[in-house]
């Protein structure tokens, strides 16, 4: 009897400390909590769309569209030589910068005169015996079984004297040309380079005397990429075309300190292709009457042959593009869009080019589209954001 009494009592016992852990095990749970959404701030620009110009940038070394060797084309002793036939002397086109003696010339020249003045006489002669001739035979021919002959009518004697006159004419001519070129001129109006030319000096036919440039026009060869061919017009594409439409170029240079600007054109590229660099080469032209435009110094220096300058090449026009920072440029030419419900939408762009800090986007960007500043700011593809800090792109 008090056998079964204890086996009661132990599965009593043992009944309710069971549920007694049990009430301690679910005690113990907790209930699922939700996470508040991560709102983030980040900073958006507002874009906006408008036409755009690429700019290639290059740079190269002025030179003069002319340069010559001045040569003496006669010879003879200097004897007067122009204060502005110096190293940096300019003259003016026709200017006389050097003078040989001319004595000799003027004597072959006045002789030259005078076989002219003989010449001629021998044709008037001629011509007059000849006229005399014809002249004999309408009034006596009828008399003379035989036909004239050129002999009879002195033909061949007026076509002598008529060779002789040309040829002393051309003697003359000659020789008044030779005695021109005694006096060098300047053939446009520039500066000089270099001289070698001395007062007494005795030079012969061929013989260089200085060089000289033309300080009104200049050339630039500028290197183009072939990849930034695409960003220049579609007529430029294809190197050695000559070009209807000149692309606008502006010359940057830092003369005594300070910075000198000067606007020059281009009309044609170079007709090769740089095998080592996969270059060719933009043709920039600049005439100094366009004039400089110095930037803080009116009295900045005039452009000088072998200064080095910086371009910067108007290139394509896109009309609906925009600028946006470089930061904003992520993996896969991706932009962070802000959506209207304040979610951001990793969208694909394509952009032509890389300027400094900006990009230039002409596909994938709608005018009032709101992106983020700093794509490596933004946490997901289509994560809850704040926009601050709103501010517009900048336009060129």
């Amino acid at each position: 009897m008090r056998a079964g009494q204890g086996l009661v009592s132990f599965l009593i016992l043992s009944i309710c400390a069971l549920l007694t852990g049990l009430m301690i095990w679910k005690g113990r749970e907790t209930l699922p909590q939700v996470a508040p959404p991560i709102v983030t701030s980040l900073e958006v620009i507002e874009v906006r769309a408008e036409g755009q110009h690429a700019h290639v940038r290059s740079q190269g070394n002025l030179v003069s569209q002319n340069q010559i060797t001045l040569s003496s084309q006669v010879e003879g002793v200097i004897v007067e030589i122009s204060p502005a036939l110096k190293n940096g002397g300019h003259f003016q086109k026709g200017d006389a910068l050097l003078r040989i003696d001319s004595t000799d010339y003027q004597q072959a020249l006045a002789r030259a005169d005078a076989e002219v003045a003989a010449a001629k006489l021998r044709w008037e002669q001629a011509s007059a015996a000849s006229q005399i001739a014809k002249g004999d035979w309408e009034a006596f021919g009828a008399m003379v079984a035989t036909e004239p002959t050129r002999l009879m009518f002195k033909e061949p004697q007026v076509e002598e004297a008529k060779a002789s006159l040309d040829a002393s004419l051309a003697t003359q001519s000659k020789a008044a040309k030779d005695l021109a070129k005694t006096t060098i001129r300047a053939p446009f109006s520039g500066k000089v380079r270099e001289e070698w030319a001395g007062e007494g000096q005795f030079i012969r036919r061929g013989e260089a005397v200085a060089t000289i440039y033309d300080d009104q026009h200049y050339e630039i060869r500028l290197p183009v990429s072939l990849a930034d061919l695409a960003l220049l017009p579609d007529e430029w594409r294809l190197p050695g075309q000559t070009v209807l439409q000149p692309l606008s170029i502006q010359l940057r240079a830092s003369i005594a300190g300070q910075l000198t600007q000067w606007s020059a054109s281009a009309t044609r590229l170079s007709g090769v292709i740089d095998e080592k660099t996969s270059v060719t080469h933009l043709i920039g032209f600049l005439e100094h009457n366009q004039g400089a435009k110095p930037t803080g110094n009116p009295s900045a220096l005039n452009p000088l042959p072998g200064v080095y300058v910086e371009a910067d090449i108007q290139g394509r026009y896109w009309p609906q593009a925009v600028r946006v920072p470089r930061s904003a440029i992520g993996p896969n030419q991706q932009i962070g869009v802000i959506q209207e419900d304040e979610t951001v939408l990793m969208q694909s762009v394509e952009w032509v080019q890389g300027m400094n800090d900006e990009v230039i986007v002409y596909l994938g960007l709608d005018d009032g589209d709101r992106i983020a500043r700093m794509f490596n700011q933004i946490p997901f593809d289509g994560a809850q954001v704040t926009p601050v800090a709103i501010t517009q792109s900048t336009s060129p």
